[in-house]
């Protein structure tokens, strides 16, 4: 064990990529032939145990292969390496307002004070969360921007320049998954492409997901189960402007019209992007919403909230009431006239009740207790809600 970590030699050989979850050969080993300049760092092989095995026995004792393997593994424990907090620790000052990331390079145009300050924010969360990730794997960090765009503008392709080709990731397994845990590995940005997963069945599932702060999972050929702590962001991208389903779980996320994406811009500034990044997480350790933009971004996440078709009939049928229950809603909104002149009400389902309840509250009714007496009694009240 000592010659393979107190050696000049052997010390600085092996090691541990945290970032990618895997043991590592840096640099070139003393069994391997060339010059160690031009030796390129990779995952450690199993053909490495054996390799080292020999040296040992052709040049110090003999040694068991468990006891090499033992002592390699505790070697590249003894030096843990972090690509992208590496990366970003040696990036040379830089006097870039982050602020102005979507506005420089991403097209996006204001359109008042407010969009502006909203957009601004927006940039230097999306920045600071993806530093935050990097230096403290696991801390919480779920806000998704939301780039909106047409088809084609570059938005994966400006991001893949953004976050470099080699830690950024576009084809998600579905998150039920046991895949989904192993592919975030290697990752700082993950690509939610065209939004696949805002389905309204997927919903709980999608913010347990995103809010999950580490993986625990067997990966494919282990015996053992691991615990990796996230190191990666999420950036949604989409063509639509109706891409929110759920009613009260948008607030994680912070739509961000873009048009032409400058990706030359991005390829050649994203160190200067990243070292003022860095820089402004170090001095001020904040990286989520000021609470100041949350009700105007539930606004912008409401505007593109998924229309149901049963919000509308509420609005139109409900108009004139100040108080309803879901009962009444449904009759007389889907009432049919029969012959003796009564009404037929519409059959309804558990998930039905849960909808139209849902459809009164997006249109201006709020709860309000429940009825206590009449026919409506012990029914929820839905009283029309304040204007101030």
């Amino acid at each position: 064990y000592s010659q393979l970590t107190e050696t000049e030699r052997w010390s600085n050989v092996f090691a541990f990529d945290e970032f990618n979850n895997t043991e590592m050969v840096i640099s070139k080993p003393p069994w391997q032939s060339g010059d160690p300049k031009y030796f390129k760092p990779r995952p450690l092989r199993d053909t490495d145990y054996t390799q080292t095995q020999m040296w040992l026995q052709r040049n110090w004792a003999n040694a068991t292969k468990n006891a090499v393997v033992d002592a390699v593994n505790a070697a590249c424990e003894l030096q843990i390496i972090s690509p992208v907090r590496h990366y970003l620790e040696q990036l040379p000052e830089s006097d870039y307002d982050i602020t102005r990331l979507f506005e420089d390079y991403f097209g996006v145009l204001p359109s008042d004070q407010a969009e502006q300050d909203y957009v601004r924010e927006a940039s230097r969360v999306f920045l600071t969360q993806a530093c935050a990730r990097a230096v403290d794997a696991g801390c919480k960090a779920d806000i998704v921007v939301v780039l909106e765009g047409k088809q084609g503008i570059g938005k994966s392709t400006g991001l893949r320049a953004l976050f470099s080709p080699d830690w950024f990731k576009d084809s998600l397994p579905p998150m039920s998954q046991k895949d989904a845990s192993d592919y975030l590995v290697g990752a700082w940005c993950i690509e939610l492409a065209e939004m696949a997963y805002q389905k309204k069945a997927e919903i709980e599932q999608q913010k347990a997901f995103l809010s999950r702060q580490e993986e625990k999972y067997r990966p494919a050929y282990k015996r053992t189960s691991i615990v990796y702590k996230r190191r990666c962001v999420f950036v949604a991208t989409t063509n639509r402007d109706d891409w929110a389903v759920d009613e009260t779980g948008n607030r994680r996320y912070l739509p961000i019209k873009t048009q032409n994406i400058d990706v030359a811009g991005l390829k050649s500034d994203r160190d200067m992007i990243w070292a003022a990044a860095y820089a402004t997480f170090m001095q001020t350790g904040h990286w989520w919403l000021q609470e100041r933009f949350i009700h105007y971004t539930h606004q912008q996440t409401e505007a593109r909230r998924e229309a149901d078709l049963w919000s509308q009939l509420a609005q139109e049928h409900l108009k004139d009431k100040d108080e309803v229950t879901i009962t009444e809603a449904f009759e007389l909104c889907f009432r049919q006239e029969t012959v003796d002149g009564h009404t037929n009400p519409r059959q309804t389902t558990l998930q039905d009740q849960r909808r139209m309840a849902n459809c009164l509250l997006a249109a201006g009714f709020e709860r309000n207790g429940k009825f206590t007496s009449g026919k409506q009694r012990n029914q929820v009240r839905f009283t029309r809600a304040s204007e101030c």
